[in-house]
């Protein structure tokens, strides 16, 4: 006859199961007790680190400066490290010092700044590596403009970014750049870059096939695909965006020469928009009248008398 054991609640047995798992619980609490150890001494240990005035950022070096200042820059670096980060830790703590977030910051204080490079150096100092913009000309709402915010002027760079407010344009000996555009704040893209390429290439070739420098341009909204250079003869040249320029001051070199030849001093404009068919207006001749500045004209319309090469 069979039997069985019948176990009294009060007496229950312990399976091999549960014992096993209490041994195992037990080491993976004391582990997880020592890592937390661990992180609070190391933690203890940064908080007290950076309270240390060994690793706290004193100096500061500087180089590639043209026209910022010094002791300025290094003013407004020491005051962007001030502070904590989470109230525990200062900002200015050398293994905190984020270099491409002071960067970042400095670049969007300092528009003229192209481009910088920050190094640190222990245990207190940072180094500056700058590249301010390059300037180009200056950039300014028409004369005639009844806006106040098309009177703004602005230093331009190379790539066509308005770094810096300029304070007037009137007798500059910078190249100057009228719009009839609104004018924005610094900091920001105004001029497409390819457009300043444009102007540079025009630049060059009226001094090197004409002998006359270029002081001077003129951009309309209403005219997207044209614009007009001042040459320091005292005349304007009426181009459009996307001609061969080395081909248009050939034919230039030709009319000024052949046809103009001393009466440049007299000379109000120079069409340049028709290919090989140049139209030119003389000051005191009253045969066509001269479109303003403000009124500009498009390719399509005639302009004085024209000659064709």
């Amino acid at each position: 006859m069979a039997s069985r054991v019948v176990y009294s609640p009060l007496n229950p047995p312990t399976p091999r199961f549960r014992i096993s798992k209490i041994k195992y619980g037990g080491k993976y609490f004391w582990k997880t007790a020592l890592v937390v150890l661990i992180v609070l001494i190391l933690a203890g240990g940064l908080i007290y680190m950076s309270r240390l005035p060994y690793f706290k950022i004193k100096r500061t070096e500087f180089s590639g400066l043209v026209a910022l200042d010094r002791q300025e820059l290094e003013q407004k670096t020491l005051s962007l490290l001030e502070g904590k980060y989470l109230k525990l830790l200062p900002k200015d703590f050398y293994f905190l010092v984020s270099t491409d977030k002071l960067a970042r910051e400095l670049k969007k204080e300092y528009p003229r700044i192209e481009n910088i490079e920050i190094s640190r150096h222990l245990p207190d100092s940072l180094s500056f590596k700058i590249k301010e913009r390059e300037l180009f000309g200056i950039l300014c709402g028409l004369p005639d403009s009844s806006d106040t915010e098309r009177q703004k002027c602005f230093f331009l760079d190379k790539t066509g970014f308005a770094y810096e407010e300029s304070p007037s344009s009137k007798g500059s000996l910078l190249l100057t750049i009228n719009t009839d555009a609104l004018l924005q704040d610094i900091g920001v893209q105004i001029i497409d870059r390819g457009l300043v390429e444009k102007f540079e290439s025009v630049s060059r070739e009226s001094l090197s096939l004409v002998g006359s420098a270029v002081i001077g341009y003129e951009i309309f909204s209403k005219l997207p695909e044209e614009f007009r250079a001042v040459s320091a003869g005292g005349y304007k040249l009426y181009l459009n965006k996307n001609d061969d320029f080395s081909k248009v001051f050939k034919v230039l070199k030709v009319v000024l020469d052949k046809e103009i030849g001393d009466k440049q001093p007299q000379l109000e404009y120079i069409d340049l928009r028709f290919g090989n068919k140049v139209f030119y207006k003389f000051k005191k001749t009253a045969a066509v009248s001269t479109p303003a500045a403000s009124d500009p004209v498009s390719a399509t319309a005639a302009s004085s008398t024209p000659s064709e090469f």
